[in-house]
């Protein structure tokens, strides 16, 4: 690894010194320039959309799906035999922890689509629960009718 020197300022109330640069060829596959990354941040920072709606258009779900079928792209970080313990020992903990926020992600996407399913009423728990509230409600009318009908009573006029 060759660490490159921070450049000197030239006053106290000059420039900020350049923050070191760590070199590694083992990392130079892993950084790049994403061209879609202004719109990647104008879905992200949307006032418009909802937080699933954002997560939906950056294709968080497909990714997840593809963690559940298979390999992820961690997968083939240690496929260089030459990587010494130093830097083994960082990818894992950068591996482990890019795993932990990816399940951190599902789990919030996960939330936003149930709330979203019971806000929308199309939870199959709730229907269920409607379907047995409605049949108890015509069981109710029944009854009253029946009571009404004994005791020689009409029903009350609707207003």
């Amino acid at each position: 690894m060759d660490f490159q020197e921070p450049a000197k300022s030239g006053s106290a109330s000059g420039p900020a010194a350049e923050p070191t640069v760590l070199s590694c060829s083992h990392c130079e596959g892993l950084l790049y320039y994403d061209p879609n990354f202004a719109n990647q941040m104008a879905i992200a920072c949307s006032t418009e959309l909802t937080d699933r709606e954002k997560m939906d258009k950056l294709g968080f779900p497909s990714y997840f799906a593809q963690m559940d079928e298979g390999p992820d792209l961690f997968d083939t970080f240690f496929a260089d035999h030459s990587i010494d313990a130093t830097t083994g020992e960082l990818f894992g903990r950068f591996i482990a922890e890019e795993r932990d926020t990816i399940r951190l992600l599902r789990s919030c996407y996960d939330q936003l689509v149930e709330a979203e399913t019971v806000e929308n009423g199309s939870d199959p728990r709730m229907r269920a629960l409607e379907t047995k509230i409605d049949a108890l409600c015509g069981v109710v009318a029944e009854v009253r009718e029946a009571v009404l009908a004994q005791t020689g009573k009409s029903k009350p006029k609707a207003s």
